[in-house]
C-alpha cells in the first residue's frame, strides 16, 4: 500500500495520510520549514533500510543502492561504495548491477572522473545487452557522452549507431 507524498498540490484532494506509525502502517514523516531535502531523503531511506533489515525484505538491496547513490552525490564516496557493495552481495544479480553500475557512472561523471564513468557505463551496457528482453537504463545514452568526454569520437559514433 505505499503512499509517497512530497508536496501535495491540494492537501484536501488526496487520502488522509497517517502521520505516525501504528499497527497498520510504517510511517516516516519529515516536516520543517527550513527543510534540507537531501537530509530528509537520507532520513527516509535510512528508516526504510532499517525496517527492511528487520523484516528481511527483498527490497533491501535496492534501498541500499539508492542510499549509495545519494551518498555518492553528496561526496561521501566511501559510504557509497560500502552501500553498493553490500547491495551487490545481498543480490548478486544482473538487474541490481545494472542499477548500481549506472549510479556509479553518474557519480563519477558529476565528479569529473570521465574515464571511471566510462568504465561503469561500458560494464552496465554489456549487462543490458546480455539481458533477454532488456530493462530500462539510460546508460547506453550516457555511454555515448562518456566516450566523447574522453576523446574516443569514432567509438562514440559506432556506439550511437548500434543502440
Amino acid at each position: 500500500k505505499g503512499t509517497y507524498c512530497m508536496v501535495p498540490k491540494r492537501a484536501a484532494a488526496g487520502p488522509v495520510l497517517p502521520t505516525a506509525e501504528n499497527a497498520q502502517h510504517y510511517v516516516t514523516v519529515v516536516k520543517d520549514a527550513d527543510l534540507d531535502f537531501a537530509a530528509a531523503a537520507a532520513q527516509i531511506l535510512d528508516d526504510a533500510i532499517a525496517r527492511a533489515r528487520k523484516l528481511r525484505l527483498d527490497q533491501l538491496p535496492y534501498l541500499l543502492a539508492a542510499r549509495g547513490g545519494m551518498a555518492g552525490l553528496r561526496e561521501e564516496e566511501d559510504d557509497a561504495e560500502s552501500l553498493f557493495g553490500e547491495a551487490e552481495r545481498l543480490a548478486p544479480t544482473a538487474d541490481l548491477a545494472i542499477h548500481t553500475y549506472g549510479i556509479r557512472a553518474d557519480v563519477a561523471c558529476r565528479a569529473g572522473r570521465y574515464e571511471e564513468a566510462l568504465d561503469w557505463c561500458e560494464r552496465c551496457v554489456k549487462l543490458l545487452k546480455a539481458q533477454p528482453g532488456g530493462m530500462p537504463s539510460d546508460s547506453p545514452c550516457w555511454l555515448v557522452w562518456m566516450l566523447a568526454s574522453v576523446g574516443r569520437f569514432d567509438e562514440r559514433i559506432a556506439s550511437s549507431a548500434s543502440g
